[in-house]
């Protein structure tokens, strides 16, 4: 009967396994590497145990326990790897990111620059409260979920935003421009638009305000999503939030489709920054 690959090597290759390991662990610790982790651990692994069978076949003996614990891996390693490699764009999440409901709105622009990751669930960017000329890229990585983002009105701001699935949209004055056609559009009133910029798989599209493309953008937001819809919303213009006290005659009361209603609270973010949660009923 052909031997196994005989103590020595298995020893061997064990260690180097645990010095990978550790290797990957520190580099994630200096750079963090993110949700990929484990997928780079297990394919150094499965790569170190495919030398010692390579080593132990040179010397005329079997794989043994070292090709049982390669299978095994591949089983794991080889389905994750595939299914990662097939999503449209390439998500970068931190060691913070998390799943479920998540709302922020930074004051400064420190706070807003570090970025903002999700792996899953709806996320809502204010912009709002930045300082003025506020000069920022702020990304923004997202799973699986709706991401909206709310940006004051006459602000130079410029969206990129890479989804897999699903759809650009925004609500906002005249002007704005993408270098993607529209496939839908409607008005909800006389101030706001509503427009679907780019609808599918493999969005690759960015959004520009008027202010932004007549100058170089104040915000930069590069979205990267796996799937779900990128929402831009500019709020109305101060000198046309006023309404007639009286509707005319024969108008309809009723308020129009696109009309949002919002309700808020406060909740404490980042180093005690106040975060508004504000949920628009769409």
């Amino acid at each position: 009967m052909t031997p196994g690959p005989g103590q020595a090597v298995v020893a061997v290759v064990l260690a180097l396994c645990l010095i990978a390991v550790a290797a990957l662990l520190l580099l994630d610790r200096v750079n963090a590497i993110g949700w990929q982790l484990p997928l780079l651990i297990g394919g150094a692994v499965l790569g170190l145990l495919g030398l010692g069978v390579l080593i132990s076949g040179a010397r005329g003996r079997r794989g043994g326990a070292l090709s049982v614990l390669g299978i095994l891996l591949a089983l794991l390693v080889v389905p994750a790897t595939a299914a990662t490699t097939a999503l449209p764009v390439n998500l970068h999440f931190g060691p913070g990111a998390r799943v479920g409901t998540m709302s922020v709105t930074p004051h400064t622009v420190e706070e807003a620059s570090g970025g903002y990751d999700l792996a899953a669930g709806d996320f809502e960017l204010d912009l709002r409260q930045l300082p003025a000329g506020s000069d920022l890229t702020v990304p923004v990585d997202v799973g699986a979920g709706d991401i909206t983002i709310r940006v004051p009105a006459g602000s130079a701001v410029r969206v990129e935003a890479q989804v897999g699935a699903g759809s650009v949209e925004s609500r906002t004055g005249p002007g704005w421009s993408s270098d993607t056609t529209g496939s839908v559009f409607t008005e909800d009133n006389g101030s706001r638009v509503h427009k679907t910029w780019a609808n599918g798989l493999g969005l690759d599209t960015a959004l520009s305000s008027p202010e932004a493309l007549t100058g170089s953008p104040d915000i930069v937001v590069k979205v990267d999503a796996g799937a779900g819809r990128v929402y831009v919303i500019e709020d109305v213009p101060a000198a046309t939030t006023e309404q007639p006290s009286q509707a005319p005659s024969g108008a309809s009361t009723e308020e129009p489709s696109g009309t949002a209603t919002t309700a808020a609270t406060a909740l404490v973010g980042p180093g005690g920054t106040t975060v508004q949660n504000e949920e628009e009923q769409r």
